[in-house]
């Protein structure tokens, strides 16, 4: 079903598997991550079309490493080992420290989505390994 969404198929298949859900991604043409709020129709997966699912990288214990991509040197990424529970205020004020700079010159982005402070790895649906992206914000009118 076109409009059924991607989430309901996904538990289904997981429990047909005998697989925890939260340890399987489901990807489109090998890179695009769907999202269990997406459809299929709003995917532009035609009948017959192929999803592949790959097992998560998520950290069993609750921690991971995030890789924060530094704007100004891109060969000087920094790691940080973090609870996927933990607010990402903390590594965003190390991270603008370390350049000697204020926490508001930048903006976060995973998969170009912004970051807040209070908002977790979690909520982000973020696993071991992944990047953030860093933008140094303008000054302006």
């Amino acid at each position: 079903e076109r409009c059924k969404q991607c989430g309901r198929v996904f538990d289904a298949f997981a429990k047909r598997k005998g697989v925890d859900r939260s340890h399987l991604r489901f990807l489109y043409k090998g890179n695009i991550r769907i999202r269990d709020d997406q459809t299929l129709g709003e995917l532009d997966i035609e009948d017959g079309g192929q999803i592949d699912v790959v097992r998560s990288e998520r950290a069993v214990s609750g921690i991971i490493t995030i890789i924060v991509k530094d704007p100004m040197n891109v060969q000087n990424n920094t790691h940080f080992k973090m609870q996927t529970t933990k607010m990402m205020r903390r590594i965003f004020q190390v991270f603008a420290q370390r350049r000697n700079m204020q926490r508001h010159n930048f903006r976060f982005l995973h998969c170009g989505v912004p970051i807040d402070d209070n908002e977790t790895p979690e909520h982000h649906d973020m696993e071991h390994g992944c990047k953030i992206d860093v933008v140094l914000n303008r000054g302006g009118c």
